[in-house]
């Protein structure tokens, strides 16, 4: 046996040796060692979609009354929450959303979407090192699916992309409904694609709110432009298109659209503003110059992540968004740089496949074969980016090679359709017990089967235009024989803008 000396030693040394080793782990960026992934588990605890997740939601009786009553000011309150049986206390939870809010303040419905904030009171506190989650509580979208195939889709792009799953939310373990998990655009997103990166800087560009905006029940629809008794035509113009509107009455600015004006710090105040990082005058002199370039079309390996940018545009222009860059409103894309690289994030798909392009008066036929080569519904003048992308010849080039590979990779064995049959099959059952539901289980079952079908003809429009056997722009597809009629979808189904 060791006598009472040695041992003494031994554990003296071993002692020495767990301090050192805990102060390089606490250190480890100071000696040079990266961190791992090792504390980060969210995507396989609450991200893992392969079935419905539980939520339970513990508030106060009075925060409740007091959230449904007031949820228009968005304001924190303190609960804990329980994940799949898991409990964490003392979490920020509040109402989320803007245009969406509004209608739903207006209505008789209190299932609005919520924003948990994990960090919110104490900055240590994670779950699974996820800061922050929204549940979306998929409005606008029979489908309940349109946020979810979306991101997907980006993801499998190898577009940097929010984690979603489906959740069942329950409120003081009441049951609330179904909704879909969507992992927020923050820090936690950030380092899980891009790393501890503190050179880089990310925003959420937006338009300032507009009259149209404000209109109650406006939708997509563009303004009344009917002249009123005694009015000229330019009053009538100046009423009917208020600041950050354009002539045809579409939300417009400068900085949102990505366009390069001049080098002053206050023409880009929108983007600027909208900084979800701390941004540094260095920040602000890499973005204005990349937005230079851009508008000079050349050289655009300078200023954005092509392949990147080319991917998310293939999928984005698929899936006919148009509350979004390419579209009316111009927002619904964060807008991430790095070294003066510039790429787009996806965010917010619950009116893709053509619900927001009920104002333009599309019929189903031309929403299945939207122009691939001018697929903005605003002038790609208004839409810098795009614009440099179709005018330069190797980004068209990589836009299209990333167009044919999305749709090699998604329909050549259907398994985007099948992603969808797997998942209707997964929340049926929610979905029919769902006592908050915005619409009925028959309407989800019937939306789902137009999902599939319109999915399917937009990939063999798209193919066929890649191919040269349909027009790929708005100008030449005038009086085309060739187009893929779609005539008999109803695309109502998948949702509309009102509620019910």
């Amino acid at each position: 046996m060791l006598n009472h000396k040695y041992l003494t030693y031994i554990n003296l040394f071993i002692i020495i040796i767990s301090i050192i080793f805990v102060g390089v782990i606490l250190n480890a960026e100071a000696f040079g060692i990266e961190a791992t992934d090792a504390l980060t588990t969210y995507e396989s605890t609450i991200f893992n979609d392969n079935y419905v997740h539980n939520i339970n939601i513990i508030i106060d009786d009075s925060d409740w009354e007091d959230l449904i009553e007031n949820a228009a000011e968005k304001e924190y309150y303190a609960v804990d929450i329980e994940i799949d049986g898991e409990t964490l206390k003392n979490v920020a939870f509040r109402t989320k959303g803007n245009s969406t809010l509004r209608d739903l303040v207006s209505s008789t419905s209190n299932r609005y979407s919520f924003k948990i904030e994990f960090d919110h009171y104490s900055d240590n506190l994670l779950y699974d090192g996820l800061d922050k989650l929204v549940l979306n509580n998929l409005y606008q979208d029979t489908t309940y699916m349109k946020d979810y195939i979306s991101y997907q889709m980006m993801a499998q792009m190898d577009v940097p992309s929010p984690l979603t799953s489906y959740v069942s939310l329950n409120i003081n373990g009441e049951i609330f409904g179904l909704y879909l998990a969507v992992e927020a655009i923050e820090d936690s997103f950030l380092e899980r694609n891009f790393g501890n990166n503190t050179d880089s800087s990310l925003y959420k560009p937006e338009v300032e709110e507009t009259l149209m905006q404000k209109k109650e029940g406006m939708g997509a629809q563009r303004p009344n432009m009917q002249t009123k008794i005694g009015e000229t035509p330019q009053k009538m113009m100046n009423r009917e298109n208020p600041p950050n509107m354009n002539q045809n009455g579409m939300n417009y600015d400068d900085a949102v659209a990505l366009n390069y004006t001049n080098d002053d710090y206050e023409s880009y105040e929108n983007i600027f503003n909208s900084a979800i990082t701390d941004i540094t005058i260095m920040d602000k002199d890499e973005l204005i110059d990349a937005l230079r370039i851009i508008s000079e079309k050349e050289n655009l390996e300078d200023a954005i992540d092509l392949e990147e940018i080319s991917n998310y545009f293939a999928v984005h222009n698929y899936l006919l968004n148009f509350d979004s860059y390419t579209g009316t409103m111009l927002h619904n894309y964060y807008l991430y740089e790095e070294d003066g690289i510039l790429s787009m994030i996806p965010w917010d798909y619950n009116l893709s496949f053509g619900a927001f392009s009920q104002g333009e008066n599309l019929t189903t036929t031309e929403l299945v074969n939207y122009p691939i080569d001018s697929p903005t519904i605003s002038s790609l003048d208004e839409r810098p980016l795009m614009n440099a992308i179709i005018s330069n010849e190797s980004a068209l080039e990589s836009y299209h090679e990333s167009l044919d590979t999305f749709i090699s990779n998604n329909f050549n064995e259907n398994q985007i359709i099948s992603k969808i049959e797997s998942t209707e099959i997964m929340i049926a059952n929610y979905v029919k017990e769902d006592p908050t539901a915005f619409y009925s289980y028959e309407e989800f079952i019937t939306a789902t089967e137009t999902l599939k079908d319109f999915m399917t003809l937009r990939a063999e429009s798209i193919r066929n235009q890649l191919d040269g056997s349909i027009a790929s722009t708005s100008e030449t597809q005038l009086n085309n024989d060739t187009l893929i009629d779609a005539s008999h979808l109803d695309i109502s189904t998948l949702g509309n803008m009102k509620i019910k």
